[in-house]
């Protein structure tokens, strides 16, 4: 069957779902809108108007198709179905597949099964929990404590997974139960380990990394609202985190949260590379990476740890950040194009994203500046603010990294359209 003669019914269901599952995976809004305007044209509707919003698709393929809506749903954070619906996007781009044999692809999408089991994945998020921890290099009782707390809050997280009005809140409920139990726990170790870092590793699951990812991506493509309600969400999640937390810690009989030795790290330069080690299993594991896939996450983290700490003692750590989400970033989006997993560059990028802690020293700033003003001291606010502004710029400077490698992105993929274009379905 040729472009003209699809049946517009059939085309406007499967690109309404394809739009569906690709938001359902997290991919951004532009990515989204790129997608399904290249797909129609290829259908043979190269005047249909697509709009996309976080929350719904509204597509117009011609006068007589119109105002055809579908709703998000559903959430999907595994990456072999990410991978599933990326393929089924990018063959729909060049116009390779049937439109009902795209919807049945598509509909079998949420029920593909899992490669790991249940205890594995449990498992997982105490390595990413444990990995993070040990990040910091400061003591080894970190990884410990934040790995057990991290598989606390893996049971739970996947417990309220079907419950959306309990998952609203499990953040500040898991937030106040894991810094209890951490600063309860850490007292009788004294000065060895730094609660307030545990608690962050621990809980690093929750933190909105990927909301943060998408939003920061949205916002630089010129898609302000969808990236700035995102953004806000973000904000508000770690607003009810950070207020969890802060209960816990009173709970704990913690008047107040030393941050000081945030930066006196003790242990050596390569237990930073075993913690990211550590981190890219429990990703894998966690996110249900496909075949093959584990190895390209853990060169990507690698790499971004690498710039890190090489620009901390050069340039510095903010714009270290910056220059580490632009060649990840980019690095990302070439596998993409080129891999043959077709993983989204959103989702590769999500854990680096985390990784760079704007999330977790936002967390740590947040709580500290409250703890501060209950505690009457004056460091302590002073801290916790300086922290808070560290976190912006962190932010500021990964926004300008994801920019450059989305333009430097864009250019490499012009560049191979150039080549010869595959046949539309005949």
């Amino acid at each position: 069957m040729t472009a003209p003669d699809q049946d517009p019914n059939e085309v406007a269901e499967f690109l309404l779902s394809l739009g569906r599952a690709q938001l359902n995976a997290g991919f951004p809004v532009d990515t989204v809108t790129s997608t399904l305007k290249t797909a129609a044209g290829k259908y043979g509707f190269p005047g249909a108007d697509v709009s996309v919003f976080p929350g719904a698709v509204f597509l117009s393929l011609d006068r007589t198709h119109q105002a055809l809506f579908t709703a998000v749903n559903e959430e999907i954070t595994r990456l072999d179905q990410s991978a599933a619906i990326a393929d089924v996007a990018y063959r729909a781009e060049q116009g390779r597949v049937e439109p009902h044999e795209g919807i049945e692809e598509l509909a079998r999408t949420p029920f593909l099964p899992s490669r790991f089991p249940y205890w594995a994945t449990l498992l997982g998020y105490g390595l990413v929990a444990a990995g993070f921890a040990l990040v910091f290099r400061f003591s080894y009782w970190d990884p410990v404590i934040a790995g057990l707390l991290g598989i606390f809050v893996g049971v739970c997280v996947r417990w309220s997974a079907p419950n959306p009005a309990l998952n609203v809140l499990m953040t500040p409920l898991l937030g106040a139960v894991c810094s209890a139990v951490i600063f309860t726990v850490t007292k009788p170790l004294g000065p060895d380990v730094r609660p307030i870092h545990i608690v962050a590793a621990s809980l690093i699951v929750l933190l909105p990394g990927a909301a943060l990812t998408q939003a920061t991506m949205e916002m630089a493509s010129g898609h302000i609202i969808s990236g700035g309600s995102r953004m806000l969400w973000a904000g508000m999640q770690l607003l009810l985190l950070t207020a969890g937390i802060y209960v816990g810690a009173q709970l704990a009989g913690s008047g107040s949260i030393d941050i000081h030795p945030f930066r006196q790290d003790r242990l050596p330069i390569w237990v930073a590379f075993a913690a990211v080690a550590i981190y890219a299993v429990g990703q894998g594991l966690v996110r249900n990476m496909p075949r093959g896939s584990l190895w390209i996450i853990f060169v990507l983290l690698m790499v971004a740890q690498a710039i890190v700490l090489v620009s901390a003692f050069t340039i510095g750590a903010v714009v270290g950040c910056g220059l580490a989400a632009m060649v990840t970033l980019l690095a990302a989006i070439l596998a993409e194009q080129r891999g043959k997993s077709r993983l989204p560059a959103i989702s590769l990028f999500t854990p680096i994203f985390w990784l760079l802690v704007p999330g977790s020293v936002g967390v740590i700033g947040l709580v500290a500046t409250v703890s501060g003003e209950r505690g009457a001291r004056e460091t302590e606010l002073v801290a916790g603010a300086n922290l808070l502004v560290q976190a912006a710029a962190v932010i500021i400077a990964i926004l300008i990294g994801m920019q450059v490698a989305s333009l430097i992105g864009q250019a490499r993929f012009w560049k191979s359209q150039a080549e010869p274009d595959q046949s539309p379905v005949a």
